[in-house]
């Protein structure tokens, strides 16, 4: 990636790019490479994220177990420079050094939807350990930790003191619970805990983005190709929702089920509650068709900023999970652009300019 600057002195002989253009002696050089790394990557989000801000990065290698994940993240990716499975296995040594690196370790244990959260842990539960080592190891610039809002608080706070705890020994540490409905163009009330680090060498003044009015609803994300009958459910056994207080997911009807996610049905004029990675699909109703129907999961991943996202063969279920497994990329594109210096993005007038040259 190549960039226009007006400094006489810089010569570029990259590709053979050396030359002069334009009447004020500007010439053309090169753009610096972000080089990237994802543990626990899923299917990419931070890919599709740095892509969205025009970084010029180099997916240097990526760590993830799931199979079906690392085929989906190959097909709208490639495959990085390095693909490693397990994380418990992954010598740190021998990894190659990185400037950002995108950490997102499995949440189920800290969920607030776990019903057993905070009782028992697994083996999932302190993945972040090996994450910490092997960040230590790349030597990275910075990086980006993101787990659900119940990380903060499960065992009264002690593992996320821990987390922070480990991250401070290198980093300068900046941290708070983002909900994705006041970032960018979403309509999901998705909180997540962000921690961004900063390697203590490097100039630290990062700053989160500032929350924004909600300006869109579900109805702004819906496919007008999709095939409907496939998607709706019978609602006749249905309640008037009683509102309690006003909120922006707008609730207007309950089914007799047990559970909260399975009994609500939502106005499409609102926004959506967290899509999960379970089996669970909210409920719509859409006021102009006077249907009751599922999203579907190209309009999910849509809502989730992975817009013409390429899921390939994988099943339906295996989709949605993935999907909701996934990190918001209108929230993390605002962070990316907030944490990652200018240097490595280029400028908006190369392209024409470009043409002109070559």
């Amino acid at each position: 990636m190549i960039e226009v600057t007006n400094d006489s002195s810089v010569v570029n002989t990259t590709e053979g790019l050396n030359k002069e253009v334009g009447t004020n002696n500007t010439i053309v050089k090169e753009t610096p490479v972000l080089n990237v790394a994802s543990l626990c990557s899923g299917l990419g989000s931070d890919k599709v994220a740095l892509t969205n801000i025009g970084a010029n990065y180099k997916d240097c290698y990526s760590i993830e177990l799931d199979p079906q994940a690392r085929k989906v993240y190959a097909l709208n990716h490639g495959k990085p420079e390095n693909s490693y499975k397990d994380i418990t296995k992954v010598n740190p040594n021998k990894l190659a050094k990185v400037d950002l690196m995108m950490i997102s370790v499995p949440c189920q244990s800290y969920s607030l939807q776990n019903c057993n959260r905070g009782k028992t842990c697994n083996s999932k539960s302190n993945l972040w350990k090996y994450a910490i080592d092997i960040l230590s190891h790349s030597k990275s610039k910075y990086f980006v930790f993101e787990n659900v809002e119940g990380l903060v608080s499960i065992e009264g706070g002690q593992v996320f003191r821990d987390i922070l705890k480990s991250f401070k020994k290198d980093y300068n540490i900046h941290y708070k619970i983002l909900n994705s409905k006041n970032y960018g163009n979403s309509c999901q009330n998705r909180k997540r805990v962000f921690v961004v680090g900063i390697k203590k060498s490097e100039k630290n003044d990062f700053s989160f983005p500032e929350p924004q009015a909600i300006n869109s609803c579900i109805n702004d994300f819906v496919d007008k190709n999709a095939d409907i009958s496939a998607l709706t459910y019978d609602a006749s056994k249905r309640v008037p929702f009683i509102t309690k207080k006003e909120t922006d997911i707008k609730k207007k009807f309950r089914l007799p089920l047990k559970y909260e996610a399975d009994a609500r049905i939502v106005d499409s004029k609102g926004i959506l509650p967290c899509i999960v990675a379970s089996s669970a699909y909210t409920k719509i109703w859409f006021e102009e068709e006077n249907i009751f129907r599922y999203l579907s999961n190209k309009e999910l991943s849509s809502i989730m900023g992975l817009k013409d996202f390429d899921f390939g063969d994988t099943k339906k279920m295996k989709t949605k999970q993935l999907i909701g497994n996934s990190i918001d990329i209108n929230v993390l594109s605002l962070i990316f652009k907030n944490l990652i210096p200018s240097k490595y993005f280029s400028k908006n007038e190369v392209a024409s300019t470009l043409k002109e040259v070559l």
